[in-house]
C-alpha cells in the first residue's frame, strides 16, 4: 500500500521537473514578448538560472521576416562572484521585483536590456571580419569608477602631453589593460542611458580568466567564443545584449 504514494509522488516530482524544463526553454519565443525595436535584429542572450548564478550561457539570435532564430551552439560564461542583479538600460521591469539592483564593485553581473559595443583590445587594429566600432587601449586608458567624478562610468585617455598619474584625477578607476582579460571585449552599454551614480559601471564582455573563475562583475567567456560573438555582431543590426534569469524571460521588455 506504501508503494503507490511514492509512486505518485515520483511521478508528480518528475512532471513538475519537465514543465519547470519546458518552461526555461530557451528560443525565439523568449524575445517575442520583450517588444525590441524593429530596428533590432541581432541580439545575445545571456541567461543564468538564479540571481546567485555565477554562471550561465550565451545564445545568439538573428531577425527576419520569420521571427527570431537561434544562431550557432552556445557559448558558455562566468558571471560575478556574486551572481547576477538588475541593472540601468533599456528594460522595464514588468512586475519584477526590483531587488537585487547592481551597485559599484558589489561582484554582480547586469541583468537586464542593454546596448552593445564598442568593441575594444590591445591591438591597434580589430581582427579581420570585425564590423562594430573598436577602441584601442593602451596604457593611457582608463574606466573611471569614481561615483563622484565628473567622468564616472566613462572610458577616459590621457593625453600624451600629461602625467601618467591617474590618481590625480580620479579616486577610483580601472586600467583597461588587464592581462588576458581585457586583450579583447564589448562594451556592455550599462548606466549610459541616463546616468545613475553609484548603480554599475566598467561593464563589459571580456576574455574569462579560466572556466572555473568568475569575474568582477563582468561576461567572461573564452577568447575563441567572444572572437566568434565580435565577428558575428553586425553595427547595422542593432544589436543588444539581453541578461536575465532563464524563467523570467517572458517578464522582460523594452522600455525606453
Amino acid at each position: 500500500m506504501m508503494g503507490r504514494p511514492r509512486t505518485l509522488v515520483a511521478i508528480s516530482a518528475w512532471i513538475s521537473c519537465a514543465l519547470l524544463a519546458v518552461a526555461c526553454t530557451v528560443d525565439g519565443r523568449s524575445l517575442d514578448g520583450m517588444r525590441l525595436p524593429a530596428t533590432c535584429r541581432q541580439v545575445v542572450l545571456s541567461t543564468g538560472w538564479n540571481v546567485l548564478s555565477t554562471e550561465g550561457e550565451i545564445q545568439r539570435f538573428a531577425r527576419s521576416d520569420g521571427g527570431w532564430r537561434a544562431v550557432g551552439a552556445p557559448i558558455a560564461v562566468r558571471y560575478g562572484a556574486a551572481g547576477l542583479a538588475w541593472g540601468v538600460g533599456h528594460h522595464g521591469l514588468n512586475r519584477l521585483t526590483a531587488t537585487p539592483t547592481k551597485t559599484d564593485c558589489d561582484g554582480r553581473s547586469v541583468m537586464g536590456i542593454f546596448d552593445l559595443g564598442p568593441a575594444f583590445g590591445y591591438s591597434a587594429a580589430p581582427p579581420d571580419d570585425v564590423e562594430l566600432a573598436y577602441r584601442h587601449a593602451t596604457e593611457r586608458d582608463f574606466f573611471v569608477r569614481d561615483a563622484e567624478s565628473p567622468d564616472y562610468n566613462r572610458w577616459c585617455t590621457i593625453p600624451a602631453s600629461a602625467s601618467l598619474d591617474p590618481r590625480s584625477r580620479w579616486r577610483v578607476y580601472e586600467s583597461m589593460l588587464r592581462g588576458d582579460e581585457y586583450e579583447l571585449g564589448i562594451m556592455i552599454g550599462n548606466n549610459t542611458i541616463a546616468l545613475e551614480r553609484g548603480r554599475g559601471c566598467a561593464t563589459f564582455l571580456h576574455v574569462w580568466a579560466g572556466p572555473d573563475r568568475n569575474t568582477d562583475g563582468g561576461v567572461g567567456m573564452a577568447r575563441s567564443g567572444l572572437l566568434e560573438l565580435m565577428r558575428w555582431l553586425d553595427p547595422n543590426a542593432a544589436p543588444l545584449f539581453v541578461q536575465g534569469l532563464r524563467w523570467e524571460l517572458h517578464r522582460l521588455h523594452y522600455a525606453r
